[in-house]
């Protein structure tokens, strides 16, 4: 059992990784906090903590990606808008996205011979915003 974490530990990581509170995690599984002190000094917990930290971020790197085509089909028909100003900051932040898929991007190693793409901090953070601006529906000026 020392590689693995016991059953109540995993309810409570399902309660912190469903946005639930440690406070709240920790009542709901009538965890006293001495007892998840010490969980964090164990290496199974933390490993485990770890994994889900790193599965979250996969997963938002995937909605990134899959909104990449959208935010950049966006941007391009706002670079043909009537309005001068809409049309210049829509090719502002082409420019600025164009980054996305330059060779000086933060690249993931999967093993030790093949290399994959994941998106840098600022290409993430445009393409964010570009995607709250659509879905609430504003319009650029």
């Amino acid at each position: 059992m020392a590689n693995r974490i016991t059953k109540r530990q995993t309810r409570v990581l399902d309660h912190l990784f469903s946005g639930t509170s440690e406070d709240e995690a920790l009542e709901k599984e009538k965890v006293p906090q001495v007892s998840y002190r010490k969980w964090w000094k164990e290496k199974a917990w933390v490993d485990a903590f770890t994994a889900r930290i790193e599965s979250c971020r996969r997963k938002a790197q995937l909605v990134l990606c899959n909104y990449a085509v959208y935010a950049a089909a966006k941007l391009v028909q706002l670079a043909d808008c009537e309005k001068e100003a809409v049309a210049r900051q829509a090719c502002l932040d082409i420019l600025a996205v164009k980054g996305l898929f330059d060779e000086h991007e933060e690249t993931g190693v999967t093993d030790e011979t093949k290399k994959v793409k994941v998106l840098g901090s600022q290409s993430s953070q445009a393409i964010l915003k570009i995607i709250a601006d659509a879905e609430r529906g504003a319009n650029p000026e």
